[in-house]
């Protein structure tokens, strides 16, 4: 579930970082590379992770995860979703969250 969710999010972040590059300087390639290179901490990230998860305990693990999604409901909460309320005049930002609420809700039931 979790991974389906974060695939699902990796759409719009890729479309989010390639699109303003791609709007100032018209050049399809290097938006493209630019959109592929923030996976690259996604991916180093795991290469760390997957050899040293043996050597972790568990509970450290359970601490890693919580505090990293207390810090994403943080910044989600305090700054992303006020931000976009603020900047846009249409009620297409709060739609679209509840949307992606609802959709990783459907998946859990899956």
């Amino acid at each position: 579930l979790i991974a389906i969710s974060l695939t699902i999010h990796d759409i719009p972040e890729g479309i989010a970082t390639a699109a303003p590059y791609y709007f100032t300087s018209k050049k399809r390639l290097k938006s493209f590379l630019l959109s592929v290179s923030t996976g690259i901490p996604t991916i180093a990230g795991f290469m760390i992770s997957y050899f040293l998860f043996p050597s972790i305990p568990h509970p450290i693990i359970g601490l890693l995860i919580a505090a990293t999604a207390g810090l994403m409901v943080y910044i989600s909460v305090d700054e992303l979703i006020p931000t976009s309320c603020f900047n846009s005049n249409d009620h297409w930002v709060i739609f679209s969250f509840m949307l992606g609420v609802l959709m990783v809700m459907a998946l859990g039931l899956l």
